[in-house]
């Protein structure tokens, strides 16, 4: 199998699910294909083009939807008629580009479909997607005909292979990857590797820095360097509270000077149980409470709703503000909101991306924007990644925002 590489070049292993759902009109274009050609005798190209399970859910599946088919559309005009492009079944977010070539042309039009989908995801058309790095899957496979055989079946093998050749090879490589993230996470868990990041959080208004999130990165080049990761592998083996400690006693060891202005430092502090622990370090040492916001994630609220309420009320005695962290994730009730008094109210970023263009998620922005009114807090929205992100932020009265846009994390030197 020859892959078409843009983006992530996994398999996409979900496609088994669907192979006896398959669009008709895709199974009769690959007979035709098969069968007749363009009077070429060169292979059958297959390639499928699909969104990932995350990205479809970070984006809604109306979104997601919405996504695909600006993308068929745009990539059969681009391949200028040298494809058929289609859905691989009905409202289905995987396409089906079938094409036969020359026998000296096949690496040039991989090429040429590996370079339409990048520069469509880049590209200002698709750009209120937001579609990040990895988001798209590109898989391709020559087909070369054999008398005899029923075109219906090869679809349905080709298929299969698409979804299957890369999870096998990531099968080998699974049991050295676990024992190099065993490592990472013994290493994390001494404080060594640990590496600090931060994303601007800025006032709308005019863009200027408001403060920043601070982000742990685990042990570079590792498979634990992005913080999801560290923390999946250290709930597995019993030690997240462990890990919760040292990477908030890491990122207090810091002051940084352009804190004095007034900026703030926004760290997300989860279980609620390591509150009482960051109220001590926060005595023994001459760190600014006042610069500090602590994020609390919403799903927590409920889990130690009393505790919460005296380890807030002693951070609040130092200076310390109070965000709520990713509202509108699914967890949230209106009492969650009513419960504590809150400084900041963040919006998950899932919510501020299908805000633009779904109008049920703007007015959902615009009641959270009241509500803080009312109760003497600010709304951050998260996730802005694109000016048309940004400018509905703004025109909604939103009072600040975090995203790609402005910023991604870097590391603090």
């Amino acid at each position: 199998m020859n892959d078409w590489k843009y983006m992530d070049t996994g398999g996409g292993g979900h496609l088994p699910e669907v192979v006896k759902t398959v669009s008709p009109y895709a199974v009769d274009t690959f007979t035709d294909l098969y069968r007749h050609g363009d009077g070429v005798g060169g292979p059958l190209l297959v390639g499928v083009v699909s969104l990932t399970p995350d990205a479809v859910e970070r984006m809604g599946p109306e979104v997601a939807g919405g996504f695909t088919a600006e993308l068929a559309a745009r990539l059969a005009r681009a391949l200028k008629g040298r494809a058929s492009v289609t859905h691989l079944y009905p409202g289905s977010r995987e396409l089906v580009l079938m094409a036969t070539t020359g026998a000296t042309e096949t690496a040039g039009w991989r090429d040429s479909l590996a370079g339409a989908v990048a520069r469509l995801c880049r590209g200002p058309a698709l750009a209120a997607y937001a579609v990040r790095p990895g988001d798209v899957r590109v898989t391709g496979s020559e087909v070369r005909r054999q008398p005899g055989t029923d075109p219906a079946v090869v679809f349905d093998s080709v298929l299969h292979r698409l979804a299957g050749d890369v999870d096998g090879a990531r099968a080998g490589g699974a049991e050295a990857e676990a024992e190099t993230a065993l490592a990472a996470l013994q290493e994390a868990l001494q404080g060594r590797g640990l590496r600090l990041a931060r994303q601007p959080i800025v006032n709308l208004h005019d863009r200027s820095i408001y403060g920043y999130e601070v982000l742990i990165r685990g042990p570079q080049d590792s498979p634990l360097e992005q913080p999801d990761a560290l923390f999946a592998l250290a709930g597995e083996h019993a030690a997240a509270r462990r890990l919760e400690t040292v990477c908030r006693r890491t990122i207090l060891r810091y002051q940084p000077a352009d804190l004095a202005d007034g900026r703030r430092l926004f760290l997300n502090v989860n279980p609620i149980a390591s509150l009482r622990e960051l109220v001590d370090v926060l005595h023994q040492r001459t760190y600014e409470p006042r610069h500090l916001v602590v994020e609390i994630s919403e799903k927590s609220v409920f889990d130690h709703p009393s505790q919460l309420r005296e380890e807030l009320r002693m951070l609040r005695a130092l200076g310390v503000e109070i965000a709520l962290d990713d509202v509108g994730t699914g967890h949230t009730g209106l009492q969650v909101l009513a419960l504590f008094q809150w400084d900041y109210i963040k919006i998950d970023a899932t919510v501020t991306r299908r805000a633009r263009i779904e109008p049920r998620f703007a007015a959902l922005c615009s009641a959270l924007k009241c509500y803080a009114a009312e109760v003497g807090a600010r709304v951050i929205a998260e996730g802005i990644e694109t000016a048309d992100q940004y400018a509905f932020c703004r025109d909604r009265g939103l009072e600040l925002g975090q995203g790609y846009l402005f910023g991604r994390p870097v590391l603090w030197r």
